[in-house]
């Protein structure tokens, strides 16, 4: 199925971690069991490592899976793998989980795809997306509540099926705001933009110093990573936003929203287990969709 909207992320660099494992699942329409190599793995491109969540089958409806062999390779003889240079495809795509509040959190990711050899390509790690605007940037703010003289753009994007869910974007100069700016963006008056940068792939690391009644102080050094989409570019004009485009954003959120209800109701029935047999998900997932398609209102 071929997406209306564009959605591509292109990493090239050298193997330099794996954390993959083989599980066995059954197929959801034939109820055939199917191996996988699930986990993750590490591609450093330039001076920075890219992390891939890996979700490989044994085999497609063509035949054995070419990435599933090549990530068996890397777990058979990791030391002969590492350091070699792959190119690896794959798109944004929606990760919504529930956070500790038990509220979903609108959340993304990028998931390790298609892996051709690289070694005569460039080492980058890049995307390319259609971007729906509504909204214009807003300054960043860290931990502390003070401006960090970047901005950030929500908006919308859109998966090889259509679907329409929210992802941030961070613009870190003033030229690129000055832009985003002036084009109004509102729920009025939305933009559709191609928009390009880098993936980007921050550690952060902070201290927490509590003081003592005697002696010294306890320093807890906490360091954690943090992927960002960094707009570089954007083209000159935005598209056209035609009554069928705007069909399609508006059955692409309502997707999402079924999406989103699913996560809920899966943490819900972990949390209050039922007290015979099990709950049905897909019943779940199916009421939810009715009431969204019944009460939604698109507003952009």
């Amino acid at each position: 199925m071929a997406s209306t909207f564009k959605n591509t992320v292109t990493i090239v660099g050298t193997l330099e971690d794996i954390d993959l494992e083989i599980r066995q699942y059954n197929d959801k329409v034939s109820g055939e069991p199917y191996n996988a190599i699930v986990g993750n793995y590490t591609l450093k491109a330039g001076d920075q490592n890219v992390s891939l969540r890996a979700f490989y089958r044994d085999k497609t409806a063509k035949g054995p899976n070419r990435n599933y062999d090549t990530a068996l390779r890397w777990m058979e003889d990791f030391d002969n793998a590492k350091g070699t240079t792959y190119r690896m495809t794959s798109n944004i795509s929606s990760n919504p989980f529930v956070g500790r509040d038990g509220q979903v959190v609108d959340a993304t990711q990028i998931q390790g795809n298609f892996l051709n050899d690289g070694a005569m390509a460039t080492q980058k790690a890049e995307f390319i997306v259609d971007l729906f605007i509504t909204a214009s940037p807003i300054p960043e703010l860290d931990q502390e509540g003070e401006t960090t003289g970047r901005y950030i753009l929500n908006g919308e994007i859109f998966d090889f099926r259509d679907t329409c869910f929210p992802a941030k974007f961070i613009i870190d100069s003033e030229q690129a705001y000055n832009y985003f700016e002036s084009l109004d963006a509102s729920g009025s008056n939305p933009i559709l933009l191609e928009v390009w940068g880098k993936v980007i792939n921050n550690f952060i690391r902070r201290e927490v110093t509590t003081e003592s009644a005697f002696g010294e102080a306890h320093v807890d050094i906490q360091q954690t990573s943090r992927r960002e989409n960094i707009i570089t570019g954007a083209a000159v004009e935005p598209k056209e936003i035609t009554d069928e485009l705007v069909n399609l954003i508006k059955s692409g959120r309502e997707a999402y929203q079924v999406q989103r209800a699913a996560v809920e109701a899966r943490n819900s029935n972990a949390a209050k287990p039922s007290g015979f047999g099990t709950v049905d998900t897909k019943t779940a997932t199916g009421a939810a969709s009715k009431n969204i398609s019944a009460g939604a209102k698109f507003d952009f």
